[in-house]
């Protein structure tokens, strides 16, 4: 690769981390915690890229338009970013909770108690729903569909990118939309539901919530759990 377009690439890179931070979009690809080192990577980057470009000037460097087709892939995230992994990776995953290793702690005093879908899930599952009976909760995430009759609010749950992401399923009983469209997102308040199923594709328990109401939302900024 010629050395003019690996500066350019340095720095469109470089560029490209700094504008994902900026702009949220990074949470389609990592976990909020790594923020900050997005932005020293990019800001390393750039002061390569920068200092290779000047070096390129001095020596009146050229290359050939080959090389300038390695940008393509950069300006396509910064024009058009591929989606979240949504129905698409939880249609093929088995669901996954992870049992947890302590007690669990109060719910919040507000009423419905806003949860995360794996909280919600761990407390069903693993807490026998001892925390859950007497609340409300409020559970947001998109619509995925099992056999005929079953439909799930799923929420993606990264560990570290979007390339580890594993589904969190909960099979939503009750007064359930007539209209659900796959991928639409939902605020559902519900209540506890003891029944659970098993996950075909893993054979892992997907645990049951008593929707009472439900309002179609925006998928928020950061998709992942």
């Amino acid at each position: 690769m010629r050395r003019h377009v690996e500066a350019v690439l340095l720095l469109l890179v470089g560029g490209t981390l700094i504008k994902l931070v900026a702009t949220g979009g990074y949470l389609r690809y990592v976990r909020p915690a790594m923020a900050p080192l997005l932005v020293c990577s990019g800001v390393v980057l750039i002061a390569v890229g920068a200092g290779s470009f000047a070096r390129i000037r001095r020596d009146h460097a050229h290359g050939g338009p080959v090389g300038w087709l390695l940008l393509v892939p950069i300006l396509l995230i910064l024009v058009a970013p591929p989606p979240t992994v949504d129905t698409f990776g939880a249609a093929r995953s088995g669901t996954a909770v992870s049992r947890p290793t302590g007690r669990f702690a109060p719910l919040p005093s507000t009423d419905p108690a806003p949860l995360t879908l794996t909280d919600y899930a761990a407390r069903a599952l693993y807490g026998h729903g001892s925390t859950l009976r007497t609340r409300r909760v409020l559970l947001t995430g998109f619509v995925t569909r099992g056999a005929p009759g079953q439909e799930y609010l799923t929420r993606m749950v990264i560990t570290c990118c979007a390339a580890d992401a594993r589904p969190v399923k909960v099979r939503m009983a009750g007064r359930i939309p007539a209209d659900l469209a796959a991928d639409a997102w939902l605020s559902v308040i519900g209540r506890y539901d003891s029944h659970t199923d098993a996950d075909p594709l893993n054979t892992n328990r997907i645990p049951y919530l008593d929707v009472l109401s439900y309002r179609r939302v925006a998928a928020p900024s950061q998709p992942y759990e």
